[in-house]
Protein backbone atom coordinates (compact mmCIF):
# COMPACT_ATOMS: atom_id res chain seq x y z
CA UNK A 1 0.00 0.00 0.00
CA UNK A 2 1.53 3.12 -1.03
CA UNK A 3 -0.68 6.50 0.07
CA UNK A 4 -3.97 5.88 -1.40
CA UNK A 5 -3.05 3.19 -3.76
CA UNK A 6 -3.02 -0.48 -3.39
CA UNK A 7 -0.35 -3.04 -5.43
CA UNK A 8 -1.49 -6.04 -6.15
CA UNK A 9 1.42 -8.56 -7.69
CA UNK A 10 1.14 -12.57 -8.93
CA UNK A 11 4.61 -14.22 -9.20
CA UNK A 12 4.36 -17.50 -11.19
CA UNK A 13 7.68 -19.31 -12.57
CA UNK A 14 9.51 -16.55 -12.25
CA UNK A 15 7.44 -14.32 -13.99
CA UNK A 16 5.65 -10.74 -11.63
CA UNK A 17 2.28 -9.63 -12.92
CA UNK A 18 1.86 -6.77 -11.17
CA UNK A 19 -1.10 -3.58 -11.11
CA UNK A 20 -2.14 -0.82 -8.74
CA UNK A 21 -5.36 0.07 -8.07
CA UNK A 22 -6.89 2.83 -5.79
CA UNK A 23 -9.31 0.98 -3.97
CA UNK A 24 -8.33 -0.12 -1.06
CA UNK A 25 -11.69 -2.49 -0.23
CA UNK A 26 -11.66 -4.50 -3.36
CA UNK A 27 -9.09 -7.05 -3.75
CA UNK A 28 -10.72 -9.83 -6.03
CA UNK A 29 -10.94 -7.37 -9.27
CA UNK A 30 -7.09 -6.55 -9.58
CA UNK A 31 -6.33 -10.29 -8.59
CA UNK A 32 -9.08 -11.41 -11.44
CA UNK A 33 -7.07 -8.77 -14.23
CA UNK A 34 -3.79 -10.00 -13.12
CA UNK A 35 -5.19 -13.92 -13.88
CA UNK A 36 -6.70 -12.48 -17.11
CA UNK A 37 -3.36 -10.99 -17.88
CA UNK A 38 -0.94 -14.05 -16.93
CA UNK A 39 -3.15 -16.09 -19.37
CA UNK A 40 -3.04 -13.73 -22.51
CA UNK A 41 0.56 -13.54 -21.56
CA UNK A 42 1.48 -17.19 -21.89
CA UNK A 43 -1.02 -18.25 -24.24
CA UNK A 44 0.56 -15.48 -26.99
CA UNK A 45 4.42 -15.96 -25.67
CA UNK A 46 4.48 -19.19 -24.07
CA UNK A 47 6.93 -19.58 -20.81
CA UNK A 48 10.52 -19.70 -22.80
CA UNK A 49 9.70 -16.72 -24.26
CA UNK A 50 8.22 -14.63 -21.55
CA UNK A 51 11.52 -15.93 -19.56
CA UNK A 52 13.94 -14.85 -22.18
CA UNK A 53 12.46 -11.54 -23.11
CA UNK A 54 14.71 -8.84 -22.71
CA UNK A 55 12.79 -5.82 -20.52
CA UNK A 56 10.48 -3.75 -22.27
CA UNK A 57 10.96 -6.21 -25.48
CA UNK A 58 7.04 -6.98 -25.35
CA UNK A 59 5.81 -3.63 -24.42
CA UNK A 60 5.06 -2.60 -27.89
CA UNK A 61 2.96 -5.76 -29.11
CA UNK A 62 1.13 -6.37 -25.39
CA UNK A 63 0.54 -2.93 -24.22
CA UNK A 64 -2.49 -2.93 -26.42
CA UNK A 65 -3.73 -5.98 -25.15
CA UNK A 66 -3.65 -4.56 -21.42
CA UNK A 67 -5.02 -1.17 -22.55
CA UNK A 68 -8.29 -3.46 -23.64
CA UNK A 69 -8.23 -5.32 -20.85
CA UNK A 70 -7.62 -2.30 -18.45
CA UNK A 71 -10.93 -0.80 -19.89
CA UNK A 72 -12.84 -3.88 -19.48
CA UNK A 73 -12.34 -4.78 -16.21
CA UNK A 74 -12.60 -0.69 -15.44
CA UNK A 75 -15.97 -0.68 -16.88
CA UNK A 76 -17.68 -3.50 -14.85
CA UNK A 77 -17.21 -5.96 -17.46
CA UNK A 78 -15.78 -8.73 -15.20
CA UNK A 79 -17.89 -7.71 -12.08
CA UNK A 80 -17.81 -11.00 -10.17
CA UNK A 81 -21.71 -11.65 -8.30
CA UNK A 82 -20.57 -11.03 -4.90
CA UNK A 83 -18.99 -7.46 -6.32
CA UNK A 84 -22.26 -6.98 -7.74
CA UNK A 85 -24.12 -7.77 -4.52
CA UNK A 86 -22.46 -5.57 -2.93
CA UNK A 87 -23.39 -2.78 -5.59
CA UNK A 88 -27.21 -3.62 -5.34
CA UNK A 89 -26.75 -3.38 -0.99
CA UNK A 90 -24.49 0.01 -1.20
CA UNK A 91 -27.17 0.96 -3.88
CA UNK A 92 -30.15 0.25 -1.36
CA UNK A 93 -28.02 1.53 1.71
CA UNK A 94 -27.83 4.88 -0.52
CA UNK A 95 -31.45 4.63 -1.11
CA UNK A 96 -32.41 4.62 2.33
CA UNK A 97 -29.81 7.20 3.60
CA UNK A 98 -31.11 9.52 1.35
CA UNK A 99 -35.09 8.49 2.48
CA UNK A 100 -34.10 9.08 6.31
CA UNK A 101 -32.49 12.31 5.13
CA UNK A 102 -35.05 13.29 3.72
CA UNK A 103 -37.58 11.91 6.36
CA UNK A 104 -35.51 13.97 9.00
CA UNK A 105 -35.38 16.99 6.87
CA UNK A 106 -39.33 17.24 6.60
CA UNK A 107 -40.09 16.42 10.45
CA UNK A 108 -41.94 12.83 9.53
CA UNK A 109 -42.99 11.21 12.69
CA UNK A 110 -40.91 8.39 14.05
CA UNK A 111 -43.50 6.01 12.91
CA UNK A 112 -43.01 6.31 9.32
CA UNK A 113 -39.14 5.66 10.20
CA UNK A 114 -40.01 3.01 11.56
CA UNK A 115 -42.08 1.82 8.97
CA UNK A 116 -39.12 2.62 6.61
CA UNK A 117 -36.99 1.14 8.60
CA UNK A 118 -39.56 -2.35 8.51
CA UNK A 119 -39.46 -2.11 4.60
CA UNK A 120 -35.90 -2.04 4.21
CA UNK A 121 -36.23 -5.10 6.80
CA UNK A 122 -38.29 -6.96 4.15
CA UNK A 123 -36.05 -6.32 1.44
CA UNK A 124 -33.18 -7.25 3.44
CA UNK A 125 -35.42 -10.72 3.77
CA UNK A 126 -36.37 -10.76 -0.04
CA UNK A 127 -32.82 -10.16 -0.94
CA UNK A 128 -31.78 -13.05 1.15
CA UNK A 129 -34.92 -15.45 -0.03
CA UNK A 130 -33.74 -14.55 -3.72
CA UNK A 131 -30.35 -15.26 -3.07
CA UNK A 132 -31.46 -18.60 -1.34
CA UNK A 133 -33.58 -19.43 -4.34
CA UNK A 134 -30.79 -18.51 -6.66
CA UNK A 135 -28.44 -20.98 -4.91
CA UNK A 136 -31.40 -23.60 -4.36
CA UNK A 137 -32.14 -23.09 -8.00
CA UNK A 138 -28.04 -23.83 -9.16
CA UNK A 139 -28.10 -26.32 -6.93
CA UNK A 140 -30.99 -28.63 -8.59
CA UNK A 141 -29.55 -27.81 -11.89
CA UNK A 142 -26.17 -29.32 -10.65
CA UNK A 143 -27.70 -32.34 -9.62
CA UNK A 144 -30.22 -32.15 -12.80
CA UNK A 145 -26.60 -32.53 -14.89
CA UNK A 146 -25.23 -35.25 -13.18
CA UNK A 147 -28.58 -37.44 -13.08
CA UNK A 148 -28.60 -36.69 -16.99
CA UNK A 149 -24.62 -37.43 -17.48
CA UNK A 150 -25.67 -40.50 -15.14
CA UNK A 151 -28.40 -42.02 -17.33
CA UNK A 152 -26.39 -40.98 -19.88
CA UNK A 153 -23.72 -43.00 -19.08
CA UNK A 154 -25.57 -46.21 -18.18
CA UNK A 155 -27.65 -46.11 -21.48
CA UNK A 156 -23.98 -46.48 -22.69
CA UNK A 157 -23.22 -49.50 -20.67
CA UNK A 158 -26.68 -51.21 -21.39
CA UNK A 159 -25.48 -50.46 -25.24
CA UNK A 160 -22.28 -51.74 -25.23
CA UNK A 161 -23.56 -54.65 -23.18
CA UNK A 162 -25.95 -55.11 -25.99
CA UNK A 163 -23.86 -54.96 -28.66
CA UNK A 164 -21.43 -57.33 -26.67
CA UNK A 165 -24.24 -60.23 -25.73
CA UNK A 166 -25.25 -59.94 -29.67
CA UNK A 167 -22.25 -60.30 -31.00
CA UNK A 168 -21.49 -63.28 -28.58
CA UNK A 169 -25.07 -64.84 -29.50
CA UNK A 170 -23.80 -64.55 -33.42
CA UNK A 171 -20.52 -66.17 -32.42
CA UNK A 172 -22.60 -69.28 -30.85
CA UNK A 173 -24.76 -69.36 -34.26
CA UNK A 174 -21.70 -69.99 -36.49
CA UNK A 175 -20.59 -72.37 -34.08
CA UNK A 176 -24.03 -74.04 -34.46
CA UNK A 177 -23.73 -73.77 -37.89
CA UNK A 178 -20.04 -74.72 -38.46
CA UNK A 179 -21.13 -77.76 -36.35
CA UNK A 180 -24.12 -78.51 -38.15
CA UNK A 181 -22.70 -78.33 -41.97
CA UNK A 182 -19.33 -80.48 -40.52
CA UNK A 183 -21.96 -82.62 -39.18
CA UNK A 184 -23.76 -82.69 -43.03
CA UNK A 185 -20.43 -82.81 -45.09
CA UNK A 186 -19.56 -86.04 -43.12
CA UNK A 187 -23.16 -87.73 -43.56
CA UNK A 188 -22.76 -86.64 -47.21
CA UNK A 189 -19.17 -88.36 -46.97
CA UNK A 190 -20.45 -91.32 -45.65
CA UNK A 191 -23.37 -91.41 -48.35
CA UNK A 192 -21.20 -91.57 -51.17
CA UNK A 193 -18.66 -94.19 -49.65
CA UNK A 194 -21.37 -96.29 -49.19
CA UNK A 195 -22.82 -95.63 -52.79
CA UNK A 196 -19.54 -96.40 -53.86
CA UNK A 197 -19.07 -99.23 -52.03
CA UNK A 198 -22.36 -100.43 -53.72
CA UNK A 199 -21.20 -99.72 -56.90
CA UNK A 200 -18.32 -101.56 -56.26
CA UNK A 201 -20.35 -104.87 -55.13
CA UNK A 202 -22.56 -104.47 -58.15
CA UNK A 203 -19.55 -104.05 -60.26
CA UNK A 204 -18.20 -107.10 -58.78
CA UNK A 205 -21.36 -109.00 -59.21
CA UNK A 206 -21.94 -107.75 -62.58
CA UNK A 207 -18.54 -109.27 -63.64
CA UNK A 208 -19.37 -112.16 -62.10
CA UNK A 209 -22.17 -112.56 -63.95
CA UNK A 210 -20.52 -111.62 -67.29
CA UNK A 211 -17.94 -113.94 -66.57
CA UNK A 212 -20.29 -116.92 -66.27
CA UNK A 213 -22.35 -115.99 -69.28
CA UNK A 214 -19.09 -115.49 -71.19
CA UNK A 215 -17.98 -119.16 -69.89
CA UNK A 216 -21.51 -120.60 -70.70
CA UNK A 217 -21.61 -119.31 -74.01
CA UNK A 218 -17.71 -120.63 -74.73
CA UNK A 219 -19.09 -124.01 -73.34
CA UNK A 220 -21.80 -124.31 -75.79
CA UNK A 221 -19.80 -123.34 -78.65
CA UNK A 222 -17.53 -125.92 -77.52
CA UNK A 223 -20.55 -128.49 -77.46
CA UNK A 224 -21.67 -127.18 -80.30
CA UNK A 225 -18.39 -127.45 -81.98
CA UNK A 226 -18.11 -131.13 -81.05
CA UNK A 227 -21.89 -132.14 -82.18
CA UNK A 228 -20.52 -130.40 -85.37
CA UNK A 229 -17.30 -132.18 -85.57
CA UNK A 230 -19.00 -135.68 -84.93
CA UNK A 231 -22.04 -135.07 -87.35
CA UNK A 232 -19.18 -134.19 -89.83
CA UNK A 233 -16.85 -137.40 -88.99
CA UNK A 234 -20.30 -139.53 -89.28
CA UNK A 235 -21.31 -137.93 -92.57
CA UNK A 236 -17.66 -138.63 -93.79
CA UNK A 237 -18.06 -141.99 -92.92
CA UNK A 238 -20.87 -142.70 -94.67
CA UNK A 239 -19.93 -141.26 -97.73
CA UNK A 240 -17.11 -143.11 -97.54
CA UNK A 241 -18.83 -146.62 -97.29
CA UNK A 242 -17.91 -147.13 -93.40
CA UNK A 243 -14.98 -146.12 -91.52
CA UNK A 244 -12.06 -147.09 -94.14
CA UNK A 245 -10.72 -144.23 -95.60
CA UNK A 246 -8.33 -145.78 -98.00
CA UNK A 247 -11.14 -146.86 -100.48
CA UNK A 248 -13.07 -143.52 -99.63
CA UNK A 249 -14.05 -141.88 -103.09
CA UNK A 250 -16.01 -139.17 -104.79
CA UNK A 251 -19.49 -139.93 -106.13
Amino acid sequence: VYDDYVFHYVVENGICYLCMSDEKNKHRLPYAFLHDMKDLFLAKYGLEIAQRAIAFSLNDEFSIVIQQRMEHFNSGGAMDNIDALKNQIDEVKEGMVQNIEKVLERGEKIELLVDKTDRLNQQAFRFESSSRGLRRHMYWKRMRNIAICSVFGLVLVFMRRHMYWKRMRNIAICSVFESSSRGLRRHMYWKRMRNIAICSVFESSSRGLRRHMYWKRMRNIAICSVFGLVLVFILVAEGCGGFDFHRCRLH
